[in-house]
């Protein structure tokens, strides 16, 4: 499919806010245009929490890289018990950064932190990981596009949170946060396209499954059993040879992103990460249970 010019974009979704102001309900929630990185890597928490090794595996610009450098060695988390024992533990990371233009350049800050489950054996320190209940993807049949936006040349992403029962069908599922690639346009109008990718998204992700592992001799809750994954909504192109989506790491784009959701299921748990719709990539399914917990303030931090 060939690109379309922005302004066809904004003009498609200024007739879909036409459409849907006669059903609007309450105002849709304040959108945030902002420039997002991921930045993966791999690091080692030491037995007191402390970082220790750890290594960025995303090209990044010498500045970005100073400024990673200098931030990381000052993280702690809460240490790593395996088999009742403080132990030094390594974990594969990502750090999204978020940039918003000002006076002079641009102010770049840590937007999140989050662990993706481990791809093999890194060394032999051991991989920090979910103790009780092991969740794998098994039947995840992508949506329809919604045709409207697919003709206009939309593309966004939305973030799933995921409840499997016990037998790894969905129990329940939320859209948590949501966002279009490198658009610009009213509000109301990215709004009413965001809701058709998320209309679209969960109705596929109602009849998903997963193949569920549970460790002998425990009660998991339900956080054991929750999961974040992605929906992608992308074109691709005539010639392309790479799988449509993310950028690679390392790389600024452009994102108009929803606020995010609570799952309800959670309400009251205190150990919940907090995943946004830019730190997954495609596809990627991140467990909830087993991240590192820090002990300092990162996300937020201005670089």
């Amino acid at each position: 499919m060939s690109a379309l010019r922005p302004t066809a974009i904004i003009a498609t979704l200024m007739l879909l806010a036409a459409s849907g102001a006669a059903c609007a309900g309450a105002p849709a929630p304040p959108l945030e245009s902002v420039l997002t990185m991921p930045v993966d890597g791999s690091i080692v928490i030491e037995p007191d929490g402390a970082v220790g090794e750890y290594a960025l595996t995303s090209q990044l610009t010498p500045d970005v890289k100073a400024m990673l450098d200098k931030s990381i060695p000052k993280w702690r988390f809460t240490p790593v018990v395996i088999d009742g024992a403080a132990r030094r533990a390594q974990t594969r990371v990502r750090i999204v950064l978020a940039a918003n233009k000002v006076e002079g350049g641009y102010n770049v800050r840590i937007d999140n932190v989050i662990f993706p489950a481990p791809e093999g054996p890194i060394s032999e320190t051991p991989q920090v990981a979910s103790p009780i209940v092991g969740l794998r993807g098994r039947k995840m049949q992508p949506p329809r596009y919604p045709m409207d936006l697919q003709r206009a040349g939309v593309t966004g992403r939305v973030l799933i949170g995921l409840r499997f029962g016990p037998d790894g069908a969905v129990v329940d599922a939320v859209a948590v946060q949501s966002m279009l690639f490198n658009v610009k346009g009213r509000d109301r109008a990215m709004s009413q396209a965001i809701g058709l990718l998320e209309a679209s998204a969960l109705g596929a992700a109602r009849h998903w499954s997963a193949d569920v592992s549970v460790k002998p001799g425990v009660t998991p809750s339900p956080r054991d059993f929750t999961a974040y994954t992605t929906i992608e909504y992308v074109l691709s192109r005539p010639g392309d040879t790479a799988a449509p989506g993310d950028p690679p790491p390392g790389t600024w784009r452009l994102v108009t992103r929803t606020p995010k959701r609570d799952m309800p299921w959670l309400a009251g748990d205190k150990l919940v990460p907090v995943v946004g719709v830019a730190d997954l990539a495609s596809g990627e399914m991140l467990p909830l249970a087993g991240a590192p917990q820090f002990t300092t303030p990162v996300v937020g931090t201005t670089l």
